[in-house]
């Protein structure tokens, strides 16, 4: 959600959700269409031969609920068959991990803590793709207590090797072992629900020697201490993304604390996935050197990295290109023998042989950084109690439309209309001789019916139909002009549940609910005819019924709708727990804390389970009293009937009529419970309206995209940029600011680079300059974050408005480099970019990201931290791109690698919030005092070395 506002893309992905919304509602016309049908030909079939008028009217009465419920069998088991089919799919699939992939074993049976004989992995073939990625041969011996740095270009298959090391990849050939416990830390940091204590614990025994000095050497204690309550400060899950109760993490620290889960866990094993990307120089030289180093010293750690100071520090390095092993050894050893390594140290013309890994005095104290003020954001669901608001019912009467008038007039006169056939039938059959017209009026009766029957369903289906495709497109427009602070503070799972639970029961259960209520209460209607046409003394029995069973259905409502609510509220926390598990499963799996996590499931399944236990324990408790109430109205008829028969000896219209009202007395109870079942239901499902309401008019909404001061669609003409006493705060934390009056300006074509700390402020000016948040004081004035790709094909990442042409495209993925790989891709441009770009690396996505920024060819240009997961080959590549396609464009690149940035006009220094310094790099760098000196100094010798040889070129 954060790239898509910050690229302005809520219009188009509206556009795409709805056209997905309409292939769905296009099944849920032709399933509504048939049901309508069938209501159709069911009324038109009660035209009946008076001989068998009130038996014969009786049957066809009570046969149209049951096939109603035929439609809806039909409709449950051609989902249940599906569902089913793919389930028993899923579950039979082989799941054996005995001989296809890498076999782990205890860490006593070797000296080696990784053995690979001609060991080749693959993954599981993607859709679209020609072959599945293929690793190795591999032939490794990796020594226990061994520091082995990865090394290798961008898409070589550095993370595929540590996947196959987790058992994530098919073992296709060979003999793979490894020896002792893994600890699995991913490039992309997966973190729970829960506080940073739980993240770093991760289910295991909690010991706090060991989470103290896990903080220690992730240099989180900074951190922890400025949170509001320490270890035991909140985390959210929004996504993906992971929020404090006080401050959105930042890259850097969700980094570190999947780190710290790391170094708590005590394995034998380590595989760390470029974990210091995402830290500034000073913080990564210090988490190497405390982490690394120290604390794992002893320990087998199998790094990959872009970063190429670090290899010298390394017992073995492991060069890896194209899923194959080009180099292994010892650092001397591949410099001397290895000519692709030789190529890839030159290339990088850093090497730090200074060895500048130590404990930095630039990480700032904990009396350095504030205590920040704050209150939680991670709001509660939103909950009503008592009766559904009659505005709900407002609500989906305009939703509905017009068509909502006409159902009502036509419920009204079928209902009346089938009464009163009724009532003539009855009159007409006490009558000896049939009047002469008696035909021609049944007749026209039942066709007045049937046309309102038609007339009622038609408008009901319809009317549904329009209000469920509204109010989605509503929820969606609202979803997407939410602020983030939105989703910061709401977990996914309970969004998802509102657009899957709540819209499945507008697109289907409102309909059948009102469907339901029509026909139950036109059959107790009938029934209550029946009865009363033996008797007119029956009317006492039945109102005292009726009365009873008002009474009963209030008690039983006033449970019902909470309890249904608590139910919707439930499964939110079920739906959140599923999508948080997919994103960790590799984490979940590496850890073997698969049962923690299955157990974690059975619990919010329990919860679910009671609830919605409970709920149909109070609908058998109704149907039990209901009843037993018609049992009383059965006795009254009996004894009316006994009474009867002794006044009105020979009389067998008598007879007959007591004896059809007790056959239709024991329907009756079946009818009425249906009926405020019916009633109860549809209420529950106003629950549904309640909650999406709620989503429609109260959800917090941003400023509005465009005001009358909007400029000419020129704009911005020369990229100027201006913060003027800029004082940014999150909601979270309203006391504090993340920006404090932070004042600049920005030359038109200047390129500015932003450093500074980790948490210091760096995305949130990112934020500010792209209107997620809005400021608290202060002026932006334009002109008077992690690379993210979509589920759809490259050709729509690359140009989500598909106006530019194949040449532009293919230009553009030519300029970073990745114009062969694409080329390679079965469907080339029309190759299926899975979600979250799952099925490319971290580099290739943000190679992709760049290559979208090309065609865009925009004049203002923001990019957070874009060469982090590429080596130094992609790197110089971006910066090539940065100086030949972007030379007209105002550039503000947000970076941790102070290389990237030595060329640029400008630098903006940021420290807690705060503008520390604004000059060029070589007056920087000519103040030894000044912050951007120090940083450059910690990067090491040889690399700062490099740094000013760039400045004063």
């Amino acid at each position: 959600m954060q790239i898509v506002k910050y690229r302005g893309m809520e219009e188009w992905f509206a556009k795409r959700i709805q056209s997905y919304r309409q292939a769905e509602l296009n099944g849920i016309k032709k399933f509504s269409t048939l049901t309508l049908l069938i209501q159709i030909f069911l009324a038109a079939g009660g035209e009946l031969d008076p001989s068998i008028v009130l038996p014969s009217i009786y049957l066809f009465q009570n046969l149209k609920e049951p096939v109603n419920d035929g439609t809806q069998v039909i409709y449950i088991w051609a989902n249940l068959k599906i569902a089913w089919n793919r389930i028993s799919g899923f579950t039979s699939s082989d799941d054996s991990v005995s001989d296809r992939v890498i076999e782990q074993l205890p860490f006593i049976e070797s000296e080696n803590a990784v053995e690979l004989i001609d060991a080749v992995f693959t993954h599981t073939k993607e859709a679209g793709q020609a072959e599945p990625f293929k690793l190795g041969p591999m032939n490794l011996n990796i020594k226990k207590g061994a520091l082995v740095i990865v090394v290798g270009a961008v898409g070589s298959g550095k993370s595929s090797f540590l996947s196959a090391l987790t058992r994530q990849m098919e073992l296709e050939s060979g003999k793979a072992k490894t020896y002792g416990k893994i600890a699995y830390c991913l490039q992309t940091p997966w973190l729970i629900s829960g506080t940073i204590k739980n993240n770093i614990e991760f289910f295991t025994q909690p010991n706090k020697e060991n989470l103290e000095s896990a903080i220690h050497a992730t240099c989180l204690e900074s951190d922890i201490l400025s949170f509001p309550k320490g270890v035991d400060t909140l985390l959210g899950d929004s996504g993906g993304e992971f929020i404090l109760t006080i401050v959105n993490l930042s890259g850097g620290q969700k980094a570190r604390v999947a780190l710290a889960r790391a170094l708590y866990a005590d394995a034998d094993i380590y595989l760390l996935d470029d974990p210091i990307a995402a830290l500034d120089a000073n913080v990564g030289a210090t988490v190497f050197s405390r982490a690394v180093k120290k604390h794992l010293s002893g320990k087998t750690v199998i790094m990959l990295t872009h970063q190429l100071q670090l290899v010298q520090h390394a017992d073995c390095i492991i060069h890896i290109d194209s899923g194959k092993v080009v180099g292994n050894g010892s650092f001397e050893e591949l410099l001397e023998t290895n000519v692709q390594f030789a190529d890839l140290m030159k290339e990088y013309r850093s090497l730090d042989e200074d060895s500048a890994f130590s404990d930095s005095t630039a990480i700032p104290k904990p009396s350095e950084i504030p205590k920040q003020e704050a209150r939680d954001i991670i709001a509660a669901e939103d909950r009503s109690v008592g009766v559904v608001k009659g505005q709900n019912y407002v609500y989906y009467a305009k939703s509905v439309g017009w068509t909502s008038l006409v159902t009502l007039l036509c419920t009204i006169s079928t209902i009346a209309g089938g009464v009163a056939a009724l009532i003539y039938l009855v009159d007409s059959s006490n009558n000896p001789n049939l009047p002469d017209n008696f035909i021609a009026i049944f007749t026209s009766l039942g066709v007045a019916q049937a046309i309102s029957y038609t007339l009622m369903f038609g408008s009901i289906v319809y009317g549904c139909f329009q209000a469920s495709k509204k109010v989605h497109a509503s929820i969606i427009s609202r979803l997407l002009a939410a602020p983030m602070f939105f989703y910061d503070s709401q977990p996914i799972g309970r969004i998802l549940n509102r657009l899957n639970s709540d819209i499945s029961a507008l697109d289907g259960g409102i309909v059948q609910s009102l469907i339901r209520i029509i026909l139950n209460f036109s059959n107790v209607a009938i029934n209550s005819v029946l009865i009363l046409q033996a008797s007119w003394w029956v009317i006492i029995a039945i109102s005292a019924v009726l009365f009873l069973c008002g009474i009963l259905f209030s008690k039983y409502q006033s449970s019902n709708r909470e309890v249904k609510r608590i139910v919707s509220i439930s499964k939110s926390p079920l739906d959140a727990h599923v999508s948080e598990s997919i994103r960790g499963i590799q984490t979940i799996k590496s850890c073997g804390i698969r049962q923690e996590f299955v157990n974690k499931h059975w619990k919010a399944v329990d919860d679910y389970l009671v609830s919605s236990f409970i709920l149909d324990s109070i609908m058998m408790w109704f149907n039990l009293r209901v009843s037993l109430l018609a049992c009383l109205l059965t006795l009254a008829l009996m004894l009316i009937g006994v009474v009867s028969k002794s006044t009105n000896t020979g009389n067998l219209y008598i007879t007959s009529a007591i004896g059809l009202a007790l056959t239709a007395a024991l329907n009756f109870s079946t009818s009425m419970f249906k009926f405020l079942l019916a009633c109860g239901i549809w209420e529950n499902q106003l629950n549904s309206i309640e909650r999406l309401r709620h989503y429609e008019l109260e959800l917090p909404k941003e400023a509005d995209r465009s005001t009358s001061d909007d400029p000419k669609e020129i704009w911005p003409s020369s990229g100027n940029i201006e913060f003027s006493k800029v004082v940014l705060r999150y909601a979270s934390r309203p006391a504090y600011n993340v920006l404090d009056k932070l004042s600049f300006a920005i030359r038109g074509g200047e390129n500015i680079g932003v450093v500074g700390r980790t948490g210091s402020g760096k995305s949130s000016m990112v934020s500010a300059l792209f209107r997620l948040v809005e400021l608290y004081s202060g002026t932006i004035t334009i002109d008077g974050i992690d690379p993210v790709l979509f589920t759809g094909t490259i050709r729509e990442n690359l140009d989500d408005d598909l106006k530019a042409s194949d040449v532009e495209i293919w230009k553009a993925l030519e300029s970073v480099g990745l114009k062969e790989f694409v080329s390679g891709l079965d469907g080339k441009l029309e190759y299926r970019v899975s979600q979250k770009g799952d099925n490319f690396s971290q580099g290739q996505k943000q190679l992709i990201c760049l290559a979208r920024a090309i065609i865009a060819s925009p004049k203002i240009l923001v990019l957070d931290e874009a060469t982090s997961s590429v080596d130094s080959a992609g790197d110089h590549l971006i910066q090539n791109v940065l100086k030949t396609q972007f030379s007209k464009s105002t550039i503000m690149s947000v970076a941790h690698r102070l290389g990237t940035i030595a060329e640029f006009d400008k630098v903006i220094i940021l420290d807690c919030g705060r503008l520390v310094e604004f000059d060029s790099p070589a007056n920087l760098l000519d103040n030894p005092d000044s912050l951007f000196s120090q940083l450059v100094e910690a990067s090491g010798t040889t690399n700062a070395n490099m740094i000013k040889s760039i400045v004063h070129k």
